[in-house]
């Protein structure tokens, strides 16, 4: 399994439910629960093995833990999917990568890291994680209470996760549990070097990701209109996203005005993207890792939502502004995976006028 196909595969999934939940239950049996987290905290063991997003937002909560534990030491273990933002997340002294599609060689891996004192696993539904937490050799081990997913069973406490908040304060809840509370916003540290393409450019973003990603994307005809207004502005735009985005890229930059548009995606990883970021004038992105990465860097930004809600998993920054759909019928998407009934109905909802003046506002900020 590539880490382009870590997340949103169909077997996995599958297995990760039906075979998942019960080793997770015989697990949970067999382990000794801990009332609280020992008195000395040296070495802290973090799991995230997916998402983007959700990796960039958990640098607000590694924030917390740096600064409430100044001399331990944190481990953050991810997937490949994961693993190239996750080495832009300020106050890690390492970062690990598990071969997700072999679980077996993963556990061994998180069981030869040695010893913690304590252990914060971020993953909100797979069973798979908490496995891999159980493995951990750690003193403290705490987690999500997610209704429905039935994972919790390995932890010594819980946090109960919830879809009335930003996912990042159930982030926080986590935390708060060794005793780190704090209100870190999300920040990613950009790697050295040039800046790439057109510095004062506007970056669109239009490929969401995820098992249901085709529902949290914006048509492609808006984006052709959108990028004819900006170059009327006098502004370059760049096509950002990954290789397989690369042929739909083309397809809108061909019917945006001659030589406006460049596409760049396939072309940058991560830390090249964000170096771009930096650089740029504005960044307009559906919600997705380069949106909470936008966002997390301090970029003008304007971010798109459909399916999802603004206030679960808009940007934090203040020079960012989110567009919602007006579609009010459509249940929001809360953990990835629901499937809307609406299809795309949500993001055609969001009219080129609302983007437009949106980007208008950061710009003008």
């Amino acid at each position: 399994m590539t880490a382009a196909s870590e997340r949103g595969n169909r077997l996995f999934r599958f297995l990760d439910i039906w075979a998942g939940t019960p080793l997770g239950a015989v697990c949970g049996i067999t382990r000794r629960r801990r009332a609280g987290p020992p008195p000395a905290i040296k070495r802290i063991g973090l799991l995230r093995t997916a998402a983007i997003g959700d990796t960039v937002l958990l640098s607000g909560p590694v924030a917390d833990l740096r600064q409430s534990f100044p001399e331990s030491s944190i481990t953050l273990f991810c997937g490949g999917s994961n693993l190239e933002v996750a080495r832009l997340v300020p106050g890690l002294d390492d970062v690990v990568r598990l071969p997700i599609a072999r679980p077996w060689k993963a556990m061994g891996i998180v069981r030869r890291a040695g010893a913690f004192d304590a252990w914060i696993d971020f993953g909100q539904w797979p069973r798979y994680d908490a496995l891999i937490s159980h493995c951990a050799r750690a003193a403290f081990k705490v987690g999500f209470r997610t209704p429905g997913q039935r994972r919790h069973y390995v932890f010594d406490r819980c946090a109960a996760h919830t879809t009335d908040r930003h996912e990042i304060e159930n982030f926080r809840a986590l935390t708060a549990m060794l005793g780190a509370s704090g209100s870190s916003l999300p920040r990613l540290a950009v790697p050295e070097g040039e800046l790439p393409l057109s510095p004062g450019s506007v970056v669109f973003h239009m490929f969401p990701g995820g098992s249901r990603a085709a529902v949290k994307a914006w048509p492609a005809e808006r984006w052709v209109e959108l990028g004819s207004r900006v170059a009327g502005d006098g502004r370059r735009i760049v096509l950002t996203g990954s290789v397989r985005d690369r042929p739909g890229a083309e397809a809108v930059a061909a019917q945006m005005p001659h030589g406006a548009a460049t596409v760049a995606a396939g072309e940058l990883d991560i830390a090249a993207t964000a170096r771009l970021l930096t650089g740029c004038a504005a960044v307009v992105s559906v919600d997705t890792g380069i949106m909470h990465m936008a966002s997390a860097l301090g970029c003008r930004l304007v971010a798109l939502h459909g399916p999802t809600s603004a206030k679960r998993w808009g940007p934090l920054n203040p020079t960012s502004t989110a567009v919602q759909s007006a579609y009010s019928r459509e249940p929001w998407i809360q953990l990835g995976f629901e499937g809307p009934r609406a299809g795309d109905a949500c993001m055609r909802c969001i009219t080129v006028d609302q983007v437009h003046d949106a980007l208008d506002r950061v710009l003008s900020a």
